[in-house]
């Protein structure tokens, strides 16, 4: 059953709605165009989607992000992107262009897109293919289970998890070129060398302006001293390894002796405190030792449809994911991730589903790399003059920051608080 929908003239949007469905679900399906010589108003779109009722809104509005899959960013994407984040719905795009022009000068994309408002459950777009046409159109399907219910158990998750890890490592391995590890030893030249070097630029630079007959005699017998000096460098062996000292005063120059050593530090360090000996503490300790195993073993409830993560809000974090990040233990780089397709970023939001369906945390996403670093100004032989810096998984801290965007909801910062905030600038916390 379905019927019109009335709507009131709109700004620049052009649009034409059904309501279809049956009196228990309904949906309303709107095909809109808005041309490109006018302005994007996103009051258009709030007039559309101002119900309750799941709505899509399908069509060319002529707005370019990469956050669906375009090759630039233009004003009226600019626009969109973020008033979807304000107002809570999804924009979603094809992963190949709607749009191929026969002119070799311009290049194919995605103009045709689908903004979806309360939609519980989950969306695929695909360009439909085999028409003599410049303008392809495109296939919507609305999934008819909700995220993430294909995972029932923890195992489910593991495997799943590892497996999206796994596909991951090997395509970015596969698109990676290995360049051949440089000779240049440039950073290890001591200072008075790095300091003629330096000399060296400057000379030249002015002779070059003055042609002056002293500050070229000068400039040839620092070229000679630097030479020199390169050479006597170059042909030093490797400068060693810093050793560890143990707690027997023995220095360890083995990687593995050092690890151990620095291990075993941190592990005095991160010793739990003794148990209390007061019969209050004591009580008390049970007490919320009995309630957080209460809770850990009570399975997690249904999460409501709009607490799941949706492909485009995934797509929009990944995105904006920092570019120079050290991976974590299972090698997966930022870079790997900003580039995925829609496909996998959809697997992705099946896992991060999963995790959130499940109450469960995969195992190896819990796994860090430690990387020692040397305090400044004092002893680095002694373990307790380290700093060390765990490295985790990118693909962990995504789901990391997918979640913050749900707890945001029900979280309030008290007004005192200024650390973590997300308005406040970190060296405004300190």
């Amino acid at each position: 059953m379905h019927e019109a929908e009335q709507l009131t003239d709109f700004e620049t949007v052009r649009s034409i709605g059904v309501r279809v469905g049956s009196s228990e679900q309904e949906i309303r399906l709107f095909a809109a165009y808005r041309p490109p010589d006018t302005k994007m108003c996103v009051q258009d779109i709030h007039a559309i989607i101002q119900e309750q009722t799941p709505t899509l809104i399908i069509g060319d509005l002529n707005a370019k992000h990469k956050a669906w899959g375009s090759h630039s960013i233009s004003r009226a994407g600019r626009l969109l992107m973020e008033d979807a984040e304000r107002q809570g719905y999804e924009v979603l795009g094809p992963d190949t262009p709607t749009h191929v022009p026969t002119d070799i000068r311009h290049r194919p994309d995605v103009l045709d897109i689908v903004i979806g408002h309360k939609i519980r459950r989950s969306m695929h777009v695909e360009v439909m293919y085999g028409m003599d046409t410049q303008h392809l159109p495109i296939l919507v399907t609305v999934g008819d289970t909700a995220p993430g219910s294909s995972f029932e158990t923890a195992a489910d998750v593991e495997a799943s998890a590892n497996s999206l890890v796994k596909k991951i490592k090997e395509a970015q391995a596969r698109a990676t070129t290995l360049l051949p590890s440089s000779t240049s030893r440039r950073g290890d030249l001591p200072l008075n060398i790095k300091r003629k070097l330096w000399l060296k630029r400057r000379l030249h630079k002015l002779w070059t302006r003055t042609r002056c007959p002293k500050l070229k005699k000068e400039l040839n017998g620092l070229s000679r001293s630097i030479s020199e000096a390169l050479c006597r460098q170059l042909t030093r062996a490797a400068a060693s390894k810093c050793p560890i000292t143990d707690r027997s005063g023995v220095r360890r120059y083995d990687a593995k002796t050092r690890a151990e050593v620095i291990a075993e530090h941190l592990a005095e360090k991160f010793t739990p405190n003794p148990p209390a000996t007061s019969p209050n503490l004591q009580e008390h300790h049970a007490q919320v030792r009995y309630r957080v195993e209460e809770f850990m073993a009570t399975a997690p409830p249904p999460l409501p449809g709009d607490l799941f993560i949706t492909p485009a809000a995934l797509h929009k974090i990944v995105i904006r994911l920092p570019k120079k990040k050290a991976p974590g233990p299972d090698g997966v780089s930022t870079a790997a991730l900003r580039h995925l397709p829609r496909r996998a970023i959809v697997a992705m939001n099946r896992v991060f589903n999963g995790i959130l369906r499940t109450g469960h945390f995969p195992e190896e996403w819990k796994r860090g790399k430690i990387i020692t670093i040397p305090k400044a100004g004092k002893d680095p032989r002694k373990p307790e003059n380290v700093r060390p810096i765990t490295l985790l998984s990118h693909v962990a801290k995504t789901f990391e920051r997918a979640l913050l965007t749900k707890l945001r909801l029900f979280l309030t910062p008290r007004q005192e608080q200024y650390g973590f905030s997300k308005d406040i600038p970190p060296h405004c916390s300190s």
